[in-house]
């Protein structure tokens, strides 16, 4: 990932967090495409803005060029991501927008109802009736039974992961969540180096545990719920947070082989 994108992404990571003095230096530091958009999933810092209800932040995107008539990969503008009906009637949507989630609730169909989990999706099955002759006479559709799992406190919008630094004495996971709306390489690597105080540029790579290397967006979305991650540092450089985080350094003359 470039410069540039590394900073859109960070533009758009600020937006989400309603952080507008975070988005108002990134603009005067760097040369940041305001519309700049998620190559993954097309959303754009004023998406994010809307998705979170930070009205100041819609706002200040306004102000800066922010383009209302940007479309997700999924089709979806800022004003369609909203609850918010102040910041509904800014982007100009039509009607009331309380009245419209209210109407639309009761065909509101739940996320893991309508995609579940692929090892819990079972085929529709076509059976057969078969008369006295043994002649196959009429065909009926039976569809089987889908079972959900659950899991009490998980949200459905969330991916947790379980994370840790590789060759350090404490072994210990922590778990992160992720927003799935937001599964990108590169916010993993902003969650990781939040969560385990560690900076960005002395990561050399991210391991699935037991034997699997993350590369790109992809990988990420493909990771499931308490999937077990460890970030490798760069060669014998212990992680930035150790000390506050009570981790121990690598092992005295370690190598490690990439």
């Amino acid at each position: 990932m470039t410069a540039t994108s590394e900073n859109d992404e960070s533009f758009r990571e600020a937006a989400c967090n309603g952080d507008k003095d975070s988005l108002n230096k990134l603009l005067e530091t760097y040369s940041i495409d305001v519309n700049s958009q998620n190559p993954v999933n097309g959303w754009s810092a004023l998406h994010w803005g809307c998705k979170r209800n930070h009205k100041v932040v819609v706002e200040f995107l306004l102000q800066k060029g922010g383009n209302k008539d940007l479309l997700t990969t999924k089709g979806e503008k800022p004003v369609d991501l909203t609850t918010s009906e102040d910041i509904f009637n800014l982007l100009g949507g039509s009607g009331n927008r309380i009245a419209i989630l209210n109407k639309n609730e009761s065909n509101f169909t739940p996320n893991y109802l309508a995609n579940p989990a692929f090892p819990y999706t079972q085929p529709v099955a076509d059976l057969g009736s078969t008369n006295l002759n043994g002649l196959h006479t009429e065909q009926k559709s039976v569809e089987v039974k889908t079972i959900v799992p659950t899991m009490q406190g998980l949200n459905e919008n969330e991916l947790v992961l379980k994370i840790r630094v590789a060759y350090i004495d404490d072994r210990d996971f922590i778990e992160v969540e992720m927003d799935k709306s937001n599964l990108t390489f590169e916010s993993l690597k902003s969650v990781m180096c939040k969560e385990l105080g560690i900076e960005r540029r002395l990561i050399n790579k991210i391991r699935k545990l037991p034997n699997t290397i993350l590369r790109k967006d992809k990988d990420v979305q493909r990771l499931c719920d308490f999937q077990e991650l460890e970030v490798v540092l760069t060669n014998k450089v212990p992680p930035a947070g150790a000390g506050m985080r009570g981790l121990a350094a690598p092992i005295k003359n370690q190598e490690v082989l990439y």
